[in-house]
């Protein structure tokens, strides 16, 4: 799951910011030995591009842990994980902390106007199921009394 939300969020990245990622990814994989049968792989461009690029990979990774604590341990956990994230990183994750924040209080705010709405009808069905009883009961007094 979080290789998919790694992938999506590459797709919505600008091709030269998503090719630097990758060159960086690719880099970091090489490690020294930059080599592939006998040819360089990387330059020292690349080293240069790919320590560059560290605070968007982060971000860009970050995300994808982030949509991923959301689908699997649901949204306090994903709150929960973006906390601790902008607490180690603020510039890098103050944004995905505020983004869930103001989401998660629009499904909050959502859910308890759903249960007012039920409420309400509880309130309603209620009210109308006492003011037939009462007024069978003030008719059974007009009859008897």
């Amino acid at each position: 799951m979080f290789v998919e939300n790694l992938s999506e969020e590459a797709l919505r990245l600008e091709p030269l910011e998503r090719d630097a990622i990758f060159r960086s990814i690719m880099s970091f994989v090489q490690g020294d030995d930059e080599t592939v049968s006998g040819e360089i792989v990387a330059s020292f461009s690349d080293k240069f591009a790919a320590l560059m690029s560290l605070s968007t990979l982060a971000d860009f990774a970050g995300k994808a842990l982030l949509d991923t604590t959301s689908e699997k341990k649901g949204i306090v956990a994903e709150l929960l994980a973006a906390r601790a994230l902008a607490g180690i990183c603020p510039k890098l994750f103050e944004d995905d902390l505020e983004r869930i924040k103001s989401r998660n209080t629009k499904v909050t705010i959502s859910d308890v106007l759903e249960f007012l709405k039920k409420l309400g009808g509880l309130t309603t069905g209620s009210y109308k199921d006492y003011e037939k009883n009462m007024t069978g009961y003030s008719n059974w007094l007009n009859i008897n009394f």
